[in-house]
């Protein structure tokens, strides 16, 4: 393992240099020195249980010692593939190397495109959320798009508009200044006083009689708040420039359907009235962002601000002090802070901490979008639930376990259940829970519950196993076997349209599908289990097979004539 004097030159390390270790797998090192006052740091050491903490430096570290020393063990894997700074330092003195976390199951380039998937899928989320939210009065009418950071700016700017014109408008009145010292040649009598500055002057400048170079009180603006004020006013104005232009295209968009939303008066009000609201709220906040655009300018254009420089910033205790620098300044940042793709519950974060819980996540995704492929429509769920107008950023919701999605496609309705547990008795079923099961493994990763004209024909149910096929089902998991012969022995209370019970016979769970990202075998599988390798950058054949199951699902349910048991009335 190689070491360079500057992090900078260690991310330059050919590979050779770099030291590598697999994800998942618990991990060791050993660090012995004849200096006990050496600190080794990794990125990362903050997750880890073992660490020292050094509360004056912020820093996470490790001591000398013989040995080797547990950085995390079976069950608890903090670092996810990538590359992590090696820093060994004593006082101001510092090396640097490098540390390759590797995937175990995908290559690097595989890895990076399974994150970069959810992200990009879960920001997609957020801009269909906008557009199903904001726009698409009219039935079948696209609408504009709208960028999520400009969205979460507009939200921002219209709740605080007020107070940011009030702020701008009392320092156009009344910025803050300093009265300084300095020389100037005056004729002598208007010079009130004379310094040592003066007299060498005069001393060397015997000539000059009739002027003496005295000192003055002068007043300037070139505070360091001012040039702080300068710069955020920049920074304001191109924001508010950027969030005005977008928010009129959507003004726009609007006002055309609010027209055509008129030809459905009389016949569908709630369309009409959705479509005015929307139109009026939009052309109240491109009023606000002129408000705050005119504000900033009137303030920009002060004579004050010419005179002061903000190349160079330097940190005031006067713009903290002074409330109205400070308002502005936290103001600027929080909406630089806002322009941004997507904001995800931060628990999104975390399931980039384990490979195996963003394949899990990654998988689900495939599913739905395979789902969409073959022509259902979500409608209910997650991030397409209904909820009422949000006075705080949008923020994608972390998929809990439990949630399920409803998709629709003419009288056929699938719901996508994420991670939930099968109740294990009979009498906890219900309409929207129609499986039971009575063994121990019941907690499935994913599980479609298809429904034709509102009654239940049967499920599908999935699992997302990051190992090796081999692996997965060798001594070593012999639970797995288990675990996926439980999920096809579910039991569902089925009844003809005649009435009669075919919960005995019936079997709800047409199929089981495990997905994998490296199929390196074809492993004995339990009777009515299937194996499917997914991974980025690898052809999938899950859309085809959702398919194909959907279709003998309904077939079956069509010749058995399930229908819904009618309860005697009372």
């Amino acid at each position: 393992m190689a070491f360079a004097d500057t992090a900078e030159l260690a991310d330059q390390m050919h590979e050779d240099g770099i030291a590598t270790v697999r994800e998942n797998v618990p991990l060791a090192i050993r660090f012995t020195s004849t200096n006990p006052e050496l600190r080794l740091s990794v990125d990362g050491f903050e997750f880890l249980p073992n660490t020292l903490y050094d509360e004056e430096q912020n820093e996470y570290y490790l001591l000398p010692q013989e040995g080797d020393q547990t950085l995390y063990e079976n069950g608890d894997y903090p670092l996810i593939p990538g590359y992590y700074t090696i820093s060994i330092r004593e006082g101001e003195e510092a090396c640097y190397g490098k540390l390759h976390v590797l995937p175990t199951q995908l290559s690097v380039e595989e890895w990076t495109e399974l994150a970069e998937e959810v992200d990009a899928f879960v920001s997609g989320l957020a801009e269909e959320f906008i557009l199903s939210k904001e726009g698409a009065s009219i039935p079948d009418r696209p609408a504009v798009k709208l960028p999520m950071g400009v969205y979460n700016q507009l939200l921002f700017l219209e709740h605080n508009a007020p107070t940011i014109i009030r702020t701008l408008d009392d320092l156009t009145r009344k910025a803050n200044y300093r009265i300084e010292g300095v020389h100037d040649l005056l004729p002598r009598h208007r010079a009130k006083r004379l310094d040592a500055a003066s007299i060498r002057y005069q001393q060397s400048h015997p000539q000059r009689r009739d002027r003496i170079y005295a000192p003055v009180k002068q007043l300037t603006y070139d505070v360091p708040e001012n040039r702080l004020l300068k710069h955020d006013l920049k920074t304001l104005k191109a924001i508010l420039h950027r969030a005005r232009l977008a928010g009129k295209t959507m003004l726009t968009v609007l006002q055309e359907e609010y027209q055509e939303a008129l030809h459905y008066q009389g016949q569908n009000e709630s369309i009409l009235s959705r479509a005015e609201q929307n139109y009026l709220n939009w052309q109240a906040g491109e009023a606000r962002c002129r408000q705050l655009e005119a504000s900033v300018e009137r303030l920009e254009g002060t004579a004050f601000l010419e005179e002061v420089d903000d190349a160079s910033l330097q940190n005031s205790a006067r713009a903290v002090l002074d409330w109205r620098y400070n308002y502005l300044h936290r103001i600027t940042k929080t909406l630089e802070e806002k322009d941004a793709k997507i904001q995800a519950a931060q628990e999104y974060q975390l399931q980039r901490k384990r490979t195996d819980k963003l394949y899990e996540l990654w998988g689900f995704i495939r599913v739905m979008k395979s789902l969409q492929e073959l022509g259902y429509t979500p409608s209910d769920g997650w991030i397409y639930r209904p909820r009422a107008q949000q006075e705080k950023d949008f923020v994608i919701p972390m998929l809990a376990s439990g949630e399920a999605i409803l998709y629709r496609s003419g009288a056929r309705t699938i719901r996508l259940v994420y991670n939930e547990p099968l109740p294990q008795s009979a009498d906890a079923v219900d309409d929207l829970h129609p499986l039971y099961i009575s063994y121990q493994h019941n907690r499935p990763d994913a599980r479609l519950d298809l429904y034709h004209a509102g009654v239940y024909e049967g499920s599908v149910i999935i699992d997302f196993k990051y190992r090796r096929a081999s692996a997965m089902l060798s001594r070593a998991y012999g639970d797995v076997f288990t675990q996926l012969r439980d999920y096809k022995e579910a039991r569902a209370r089925i009844y003809t349209e005649t009435g009669f019970d075919l919960s005995n016979s019936y079997t709800p769970v047409h199929s089981v599908l495990v997905l994998c990202p490296n199929r390196d075998t074809t492993p004995k599988m339990p009777l009515g289990t299937q194996l499917l390798e997914e991974a980025p950058q690898r052809e999938s054949k899950l859309t085809s097979y959702l398919q194909n199951e959907i279709e003998q699902i309904h077939q079956v349910a069509q010749i058995m004539r399930i229908g819904r048991k009618e309860e005697p009335a009372q």
